[in-house]
């Protein structure tokens, strides 16, 4: 991703939450004095003590007014208000006197509402209507954010993000590149996530937990767990220059990878690291990696991940690499949160000329050989920075920024237009489902109008559609089934399907990205972890299944079975999570042109645990179609596939996405006000009247959009819920793929059982244009415009 001068993006406030730092202000002060706020806690498990970075006293404020929302409040979220707080005090702005549709909330969260799950199984892990909506609702990763626009009142995009200790900084790529779209003109960004046990646990199961305080690089081994919430206010520099705010830094650029290597264990000489600050310094402008003065690293204390980052930074900068430090050794790893910590501390470090230390160090590890700013802060000018992060799943996240000149406006700043990107068309679909284990079947059974949907064990209030006679080893042999949750499988083999429709196969894996859309992850892995630590046996925890409790696992497992090393990410939300992917793919691929593709996948799985958990959630829930099933879209520049003599199903036209604020006060409706809105911006973007749309596929939208306008649309509306269910975060995906074959083939799908398929066009009609939309309980919205090629196959 390269930024001009006048597209960079500035912090103008930072918020921070720690074990013993209240505000970004302690939290500087700690981080650049070496004060770790490590510490032995023993209120975590009977009759032991714990060695955690736990926020407790005045550093969790719980007077702030946020602590008696009528709406249920998770302690992630909580930590996250704090540091929201924070940052638009520091960042100088009234939210009231801002236009709510152009900020956005971008949050990155490892494991979501935890705390839910550490309650669920200490009131016995027994399942009821009271104890599901806290696991599936309020527990859930984007409840967190969905709850956090529902107070600050934010209607533009809003977006979670889970790649386990990277999701925080993936989190500001997004804000970034939708700030760069021109989609919106602030951004909060961030991460966070709050101690649990099950995590603590889960961890401890794993052999990484260190006995005592973390020291990375030093001779202690071992990690560990913190909570915390770093947030971020970010601006265009010319809005922030604008308004006169304080410029805290200016971000130049990011990089973000995939290690393809292994769900836990990083790439062992650093390559994937490597190649994620790679990109970041490529992104700047006349950056090399000379110029860069600190680095401030992701740094566990594990040993696979120290020596890893370490040969990382040696590989990329030779024989001077500029100083390295870990803000862990304060904090505790806070996993999503951890990412912005570091770059906050950063920050602080760059104003202050003062290299942050890391904390209890006394003599470096074997093959640990850089400079690591031993145990106490010293003074060093920082103009340029890297901040890294890594993860389970093999996802690295790189940001590099400098500390802004200051640049007195002589005159009016003007406005700058954002410059429009290359088109991007949809060149390979891959198909999982109930329908069908190929885009062929899919289609075959489309057309025919066939129903997938049976009853849940012979109960008629209860329908689902399941995916039958599938074998992952036959799409991709590289997945070991009994290692690997169906979602993955499902996920795994719709990608590979997908690259093979589009005629790019494996061959060049570090040019291609995969962006994860989910709401419910290895949901098979969860139901047997838990089972692992019923009764709260936490000693019982289960190695084995607790790492696929990150959401990343799923695309970590596809990468290191197929070899996708390029551009990475995680959308996690609710039902419509996957038109954001879908979007946030966009961005990725228009950005990175280092990148020749982005995949973007979508996965559900059906077991017994989720339908007894949404049954007790929802008992009156007679018209639910549980489904489950994966689709994958590969995305490329139109530009590019011209040139190697590549074809498409179609383009993708106009985009929109918006949050409707009140949604989770209103028990999950969503307004139509937000949902018109959302549509318009998709066919504004597309240059399309509402009455030009030839077909609509909407999840649960009514029958009348507007375009901006106001010109009503009058197109035919589909749905694919009557014949393969809904399954929650490939749905919109699913209608996207079934939208790009009625492009390429002129030809429309019935309503299963209802209709016959249309497929010469109605009386010569041809299709040019297709609307798919959607909207979740949790008020996120979104909506793409697909678009005929010129040449109708």
């Amino acid at each position: 991703m390269k930024l001009s001068n006048v597209h960079s993006i500035v912090v103008t406030g930072v918020g921070a939450l720690s074990a013993a730092s209240g505000n970004a202000n302690e939290f500087a002060e700690h981080a650049l004095s070496g004060k770790s706020e490590i510490a032995l806690h023993d209120d975590v498990y009977p009759g032991q003590s714990v060695w955690a970075g736990k926020a407790v006293g005045s550093a969790l404020d719980l007077r702030l007014p946020f602590a008696q929302s009528p709406l249920p409040v998770d302690r992630t979220a909580h930590l996250a208000a704090v540091a929201v707080e924070d940052a638009i005090a520091d960042a100088g702005l009234d939210l009231s006197r801002l236009d709510p549709e152009r900020i956005g909330l971008f949050l990155g969260t490892s494991h979501g509402g935890r705390s839910q799950l550490d309650q669920f199984v200490a009131n016995g892990a027994e399942i009821n209507q009271n104890n599901a909506h806290s696991v599936l609702g309020v527990g859930a990763h984007a409840y967190q954010t969905a709850w956090l626009a529902h107070w600050y009142g934010v209607m533009g995009p809003v977006m979670t993000f889970s790649t386990a200790c990277s999701s925080g900084g993936l989190a500001i790529v997004a804000a970034m590149e939708t700030l760069l779209a021109g989609d919106i003109d602030l951004a909060i960004a961030g991460g966070a996530d709050a101690f649990s046990k099950l995590t603590h646990a889960g961890f401890r199961a794993l052999g990484a937990a260190a006995d005592g305080p973390c020291v990375p690089f030093s001779e202690r081994v071992g990690m560990t767990l913190g909570e915390g919430a770093g947030i971020l206010v970010l601006e265009r520099k010319q809005d922030g220059q604008r308004r006169r705010a304080r410029l805290r830094t200016e971000l130049l650029g990011y990089g973000c990878s995939w290690d393809a290597h292994h769900l836990t264990a990083p790439e062992p000489n650093g390559n994937g690291m490597q190649r994620s600050m790679a990109m970041a310094v490529a992104a700047a402008p006349s950056l090399q990696p000379v110029d860069i003065d600190y680095i401030n690293a992701h740094a566990t204390g594990t040993k696979a991940n120290d020596i890893a980052e370490t040969l990382a930074i040696k590989n990329l900068f030779g024989e001077r690499p500029p100083p390295v430090s870990a803000t862990k050794s304060i904090t505790g790893h806070t996993l999503g949160a951890s990412p912005v910590l570091g770059l906050v501390a950063t920050i602080a470090a760059s104003e202050q000329g003062r290299l942050p230390p890391t904390a209890n160090f006394s003599h470096p590890r074997s093959g640990c050989d850089l400079d690591y700013v031993p145990a106490k802060s010293r003074q060093q000018a920082i103009k340029y920075f890297l901040a890294n992060s890594t993860a389970f799943g093999g996802v690295n996240c790189s940001l590099v920024g400098k500390r802004p000149d200051w640049e007195e406006p002589s005159k009016p700043i003007p406005e700058v237009r954002p410059t429009i990107p290359p088109a991007i068309g949809i060149s390979g679909i891959g198909v999982i489902s109930p329908l069908g284990l190929s885009v062929a079947e899919f289609r075959e059974n489309l057309l025919a109008g066939i129903s997938a949907v049976t009853t849940v064990n012979g109960e008629p209030d209860y329908r689902s559609a399941v995916v039958s006679g599938f074998n992952c080893r036959k799409f991709v042999p590289g997945i070991n089934p009994r290692r690997v949750d169906r979602s993955t499988q499902f996920a795994a083999a719709a990608t590979k399907q997908a690259l093979d429709d589009a005629g790019l196969g494996l061959k060049h894996g570090a040019r291609i990205g995969l962006v994860v859309a989910t709401c419910r992850g290895a949901i098979h892995s969860y139901e047997r972890y838990l089972e692992s630590v019923k009764g709260e046996c936490w000693e019982r925890a289960s190695a084995m299944y607790f790492p696929n409790l990150v959401m990343s696992s799923v695309g970590g497992n596809i990468t290191a079975a197929l070899g996708i090393k390029g551009v990475a990410s995680t959308v996690v939300g609710s039902t419509g999570v996957g038109l954001q992917a879908l979007i946030n793919g966009i961005y990725l691929l228009q950005s990175n042109s280092d990148m020749d593709a982005v995949v973007v996948v979508a996965a559900d799985e059906l077991t017994p645990f989720l339908v007894r958990m949404r049954q007790a959630q929802n008992p009156a829930a007679a018209d639910t179609i549980f489904s489950e099933g994966a689709v994958a879209l590969v995305l490329e520049r139109r530009p590019d596939l011209a040139t190697r003599g590549g074809g498409s199903y179609a383009s993708l036209a106009g985009y929109g996405m918006g949050h409707d604020a009140s949604a989770l006060a209103n028990h999950g409706k969503n307004n139509g006000q937000t949902r018109s809105r959302i549509v318009g911006k998709a066919l504004a973007r597309a240059a399309v009247e509402g009455a030009s749309v030839d077909l609509r596929y909407s999840l649960g939208a009514p029958d009348v959009f507007r375009s901006e306008d106001g010109k009503q649309g009058s197109a035919e509306s589909l749905s694919l819920f009557d014949s393969m269910g809904m399954p929650e975060a490939a749905a919109d995906l699913f209608a996207v793929a079934a939208a790009s074959l009625s492009l390429r083939y002129q030809e429309t799908y019935p309503v299963a059982g209802q209709q016959v398929a249309d497929t010469d066009g109605e009386a010569g009609r041809s299709i040019r244009e297709v609307l798919v939309d959607g909207a979740s309980e949790l008020g996120t919205h979104a909506a793409a415009v697909l678009r005929a090629e010129r040449e109708v196959q």
